[in-house]
């Protein structure tokens, strides 16, 4: 699972999304909401070139941020403050 920045919204989505894929995995990216509109894009190529059973872009706010966190993944690759942090690890 990659939960990506507002700041540097492709930047710290895409590279990981990327070496995750080329390493054999499958990934849901939960791109920052405050970059909504980054979000919607990225969400759109997602549906468009990426098979869904695998890759999922998932939108939404902190409700649905801390709902995925709780999903059964195996690494969850987050950039952000310290005090957001505290809370995917929760």
């Amino acid at each position: 699972m990659v939960i990506s920045a507002w700041n540097y919204p492709i930047y710290t989505a895409i590279p990981q999304v990327g070496a995750a894929i080329a390493a054999g995995n499958c990934v849901i990216l939960k791109p920052s909401e405050v970059a909504s509109h980054t979000s919607g894009v990225i969400k759109k190529l997602f549906d468009k070139y990426l098979n869904p059973d695998f890759y999922q872009c998932i939108e939404g706010k902190i409700e649905v941020a801390k709902a995925v966190t709780k999903l059964p993944v195996d690494v969850i690759c987050f950039t952000g403050s310290t005090a957001t942090g505290r809370l995917v690890a929760m």
